[in-house]
């Protein structure tokens, strides 16, 4: 098994490198949608992630408005990117959006005070209980991601690679209450 971003997962995917891939599911992308079949495991919140300390840490409700002219830390992720950037389009919310290589360097960045974030609550948990990050809702905003793992079309999986995806599956799908926070 090989670790991967989301990019060079999609191009092994093309370069028929491989056949199934464990990733983010995202609407956009429409060659997932039409060369694979699709699982869906599981949905996870992304979550504005401040660093400790931030004039909204003892606010109960953070809305829309209070983001503009914020600096949003954004993954390499061009989907993620596209996705986020619209929904706070969606919310007529201008703000100032810097890109950075992946969510561990995002979170040293906000730790750092360059900026906030909305990350997946799972990348998070940790520092969340360890009181170095914290996590506000804003009100009217919900971002999700699914995840999952896709296989090619017409291309059987072997018994090692079903059996495989079948744990994965249970597992997920036993375990969906320990997903949330």
């Amino acid at each position: 098994m090989y670790t991967q971003c989301y990019d060079d997962l999609i191009r092994s995917l093309r370069e028929g490198k491989t056949n199934f891939a464990f990733l983010p599911l995202y609407p956009e992308d429409e060659y997932i949608r039409a060369e694979f079949d699709i699982t869906v495991l599981f949905e996870e919140d992304f979550l504005l992630v401040l660093p400790v300390g931030h004039s909204w840490t003892n606010r109960k409700v953070i809305y829309c408005r209070d983001l503009h002219n914020e600096n949003i830390l954004l993954p390499q992720s061009l989907y993620l990117q596209q996705y986020i950037s619209a929904q706070l389009e969606q919310q007529r919310v201008k703000v100032r959006f810097l890109q950075m290589s992946n969510f561990e360097m995002i979170k040293q960045a906000v730790k750092s005070e360059l900026g906030i974030a909305f990350l997946p609550s799972q990348s998070v948990v940790e520092d969340i209980n360890n009181g170095k990050l914290i996590t506000k809702a804003v009100s009217s905003l919900s971002i999700k991601r699914k995840n999952g793992y896709v296989t090619r079309k017409h291309t059987p999986l072997n018994s090692i690679e079903m059996a495989f995806c079948k744990d994965v599956q249970q597992y997920f799908h036993g375990n969906k209450r320990s997903l949330t926070m």
